[in-house]
């Protein structure tokens, strides 16, 4: 059961503020018990979660602490890169980690796409394209809602 006030990651709003559980009906299917999700980055928008959704709610996340980030940050030099060569192949198990949200599967995804953009930055190593179809925009927004989230100031 989530709390009041507790932070969490949900689906591709990213960061978000548990601001209440409340009872609505947005269906025939009569009234339901929702969470209230405020996300991070956009005061301005509220998200329903279902409290007994079982599909929605697996897309809630709960937050690191600091010594889990800092734990998981230890472990980078070990973890593999994933990269698989063919593009449609990779896509769709891209895909994949970023729908589970599995921290260790992201690190070794990150690990492969860091790699193989700086190879392509290599003299000679032909011209930078997008291979892992996850938009800087959306990066970007992920990046700047943990960073408030945890309290952390642009350039930490």
């Amino acid at each position: 059961m989530l709390k009041i006030g507790e932070k969490v990651l949900y689906g591709v709003a990213g960061a978000c503020t548990v601001t209440g559980i409340c009872t609505r009906r947005f269906s025939e299917a009569g009234e339901r018990e929702y969470y209230v999700l405020s996300p991070v980055h956009d005061a301005r928008t509220t998200l329903y979660v279902p409290v007994d959704g079982e599909t929605l709610r697996s897309k809630v996340k709960r937050l690191l602490s600091e010594e889990e980030v800092e734990g998981l940050i230890a472990s980078m030099p070990q973890e593999k890169p994933l990269w698989i060569a063919n593009e449609k192949a990779r896509q769709e198990a891209y895909k994949g980690v970023l729908r589970r949200g599995d921290r260790r599967e992201l690190i070794g995804m990150t690990k492969a796409l860091y790699h193989h953009r700086r190879s392509w930055r290599r003299p000679g190593g032909g011209c930078m394209r997008r291979t892992s179809g996850f938009s800087g925009r959306r990066r970007s927004c992920c990046a700047t809602s943990l960073r408030r989230c945890w309290g952390f100031g642009r350039r930490r």
